[in-house]
């Protein structure tokens, strides 16, 4: 992929109002817990994709619908302040998908998620003049059905296009089927295993069989595993205490993004983009952090560069 400055990104998808809830201890049931603090939050798996994009630098735009009620008035305003071009809110039938999440101590968290007029984001909304431009686009945040249907239209009306699909909480057929329709797959472990009941390495190599050119799965703080031309790509995770693990995928796949549009090879990619997702846990929610660039590549510096030389050979003595 060419420099970011000349790559366009469209982020097609989610975009959530959240409230979020660092606790003191994990929740159970028929319990009364005394949260620690609340924020809200606006988040969603495309907006939040988006938002990590146009941080690190990149050129991105965003189409997300949104319900008539408050909630998608202050995600509209909060979206409003990002540079993203073109940001088209659609307003549906239903209210503005909305999330409760609890963050447990450590970064673990419970989310509780209603989708509301998510259901309503149909191929039709994905109109010629909004994909024009769009040297990739970015699907995320929507039940498999609707994300091979949506897949379909970009490859109908942006052929030209490479086509990217966060595969998190789909099921097995639709995975598969957007396996033979995009360029860039990446679902996280749990998914796999749920959907397909495979490991993440079996499973980048069925996607890859399938025609992904790059088939990747996230496995949180175990890094994650990708598969590139045939060559298989295991990649760490980057130590950080973390707060929140929120939106962590979410922005895994905008940082991953941006790096593969601005001439990555595969390696270098996964590592920023872990970098970024790790920098990102360390405070409440996950567009609140913002690493940038800079501090992205002084963190995904210092842990690889060290972990290389942890793994060199040790000089022979003569």
């Amino acid at each position: 992929m060419e420099n970011p400055v000349s790559r366009r990104c469209l982020f097609v998808g989610t975009v959530t109002r959240d409230i979020l809830m660092e606790l003191e201890e994990p929740p159970a049931s028929d319990r009364r817990l005394a949260a620690r603090r609340v924020t809200p939050a606006s988040g969603g798996p495309a907006a939040t994709a988006a938002a990590a994009f146009a941080d690190l630098g990149g050129r991105g735009g965003l189409i997300a619908p949104v319900g008539r009620d408050e909630n998608g008035e202050t995600v509209g305003r909060d979206l409003s302040a990002l540079d993203l071009a073109p940001l088209s809110l659609p307003v549906l039938d239903g209210p503005t998908a909305f999330s409760v999440i609890l963050v447990e101590p450590g970064g673990k968290r419970c989310i509780v998620h209603y989708g509301g007029c998510v259901q309503g984001l149909a191929p039709d909304l994905l109109t010629p003049e909004l994909l024009a431009g769009a040297d990739v686009v970015h699907l995320a945040g929507m039940t498999g059905p609707q994300a091979v249907a949506l897949a379909r239209r970009c490859r109908e009306v942006r052929p030209e296009a490479q086509l990217s699909v966060d595969g998190g909480n789909l099921d097995g057929p639709s995975l598969e089927a957007l396996a033979g329709l995009s360029d860039l797959l990446v679902p996280d472990d749990k998914t796999v295993q749920k959907s397909l009941g495979l490991d993440p390495e079996a499973a980048c190599r069925r996607f890859a069989r399938l025609g992904v050119r790059l088939a990747a799965v996230t496995c949180g703080d175990q890094g994650s595993v990708a598969l590139w031309d045939g060559a298989l790509h295991r990649i760490a995770a980057c130590p950080v205490e973390a707060l929140d693990t929120t939106g962590a995928g979410d922005n895994f796949h905008g940082a991953l993004l941006y790096a593969l549009c601005r001439g990555d090879g595969p390696e270098a990619a996964l590592r920023l983009a872990s970098a970024y997702a790790a920098l990102t846990c360390t405070a409440l929610g996950g567009r609140a952090a913002k690493p940038g660039l800079r501090r992205t590549e002084d963190l995904a510096r210092s842990v690889y560069e060290t972990e290389r030389k942890e793994d060199s050979p040790c000089p022979s003595s003569r």
